[in-house]
């Protein structure tokens, strides 16, 4: 057995009802999208800088579009995570 039916079975044991289950799987993927969203938004953009500095370029970096990557990383993993967290919601005790 998975290890995440034993976790969602310890809950339900414990008196978890399916709304927080679901409720926590979804936090966590979107725990996860946010550090990823993040990441992203560091990293592309300092190699973009980088770049454009090495070929001497001024670096161009649109506040609206590093907003944009992270709230694009968060809406993309909640959005992926909704069928999931239902199914583990629905885990019998």
């Amino acid at each position: 057995m998975p290890a995440r039916h034993r976790e969602i079975r310890l809950c339900r044991a414990l008196g978890a009802n399916r709304r927080q289950i679901r409720g926590q799987f979804l936090a966590e993927s979107v725990a996860l999208s946010v550090l990823g969203g993040l990441t992203g938004t560091v990293l592309g953009p300092a190699a973009t800088a980088g770049y454009a500095l090495w070929g001497r370029w001024p670096p161009v970096l649109p506040p609206l579009a590093l907003a944009a990557g992270v709230l694009g990383a968060v809406i993309v993993g909640a959005a992926a995570s909704v069928y999931p967290a239902v199914r583990a919601s629905r885990t019998a005790v």
